[in-house]
């Protein structure tokens, strides 16, 4: 306590964002007490520190159900990346959701091409999977879900095109500025939520067959 009174604000901030990483990372046991502070803890951390945070959890989860070695180290350096390179990270995102969609199509026995651009690998994906708005009938008849359907579409082309910009897909010039790592962050997050989703979906919908 005498520390975060006396250290400046953004050292105590860092420290304790770290400390979160470290829980969440190492699988530290909490108290019950602990259990009820920790989700203010991390309110405090988005709110104050003007940080967002990774879903670790959340990448755990996706790491187990893709159980593929690349994919599984792709999404570590996506978190190592966040804070030292963004523009990495950022690409790294772009590039999980090309696995996540070249992933579902193979275990269909799908064809595509070599150089097929990510927005074709997503519609291609959305349509085996019955999430593509024009056929979806949740989508036809309930606004919100169409609108959570077009939110994920919109993440996918937002991710290719920040790529291009900001990320790792092109040379950088001398004008070249990268983002802040809370962009990266985002970014990371915003493919974890489509990988998860796209994910189960192809498991609920072909959980008998794979």
């Amino acid at each position: 306590m005498r520390f975060i009174e006396n250290e400046d604000e953004q050292l105590t901030i860092k420290l304790i964002s770290d400390l979160v990483k470290y829980i969440d990372n190492e699988n530290y046991t909490l108290t019950t007490e602990q259990k009820l502070l920790y989700p203010k803890i991390k309110d405090f951390i988005a709110r104050h520190g003007g940080m967002v945070y990774i879903r670790s959890d959340v990448a755990d989860r996706i790491k187990e159900d893709f159980d593929n070695e690349y994919v599984n180290k792709q999404i570590q350096l996506m978190m190592d990346l966040v804070e030292t390179h963004p523009a990495d990270a950022i690409g790294k995102s772009k590039e999980l959701l090309e696995s996540c969609f070249k992933h579902i199509l193979d275990k269909l026995g799908e064809e595509y091409s070599a150089g097929a651009s990510i927005g074709e690998l997503r519609k291609q994906t959305f349509k085996k999977l019955n999430l593509d708005l024009s056929e979806n009938v949740a989508a036809k008849n309930i606004s919100d879900v169409k609108k959570i359907l077009s939110s994920f579409v919109q993440i996918v082309d937002s991710l290719n095109s920040l790529r291009n910009e900001k990320g790792d897909g092109h040379g950088r010039g001398v004008r070249f500025s990268e983002l802040p790592s809370r962009y990266a962050k985002i970014a990371v997050n915003s493919s974890f939520a489509v990988v998860q989703f796209t994910w189960d979906t192809f498991n609920e919908k072909y959980r008998d067959k794979y």
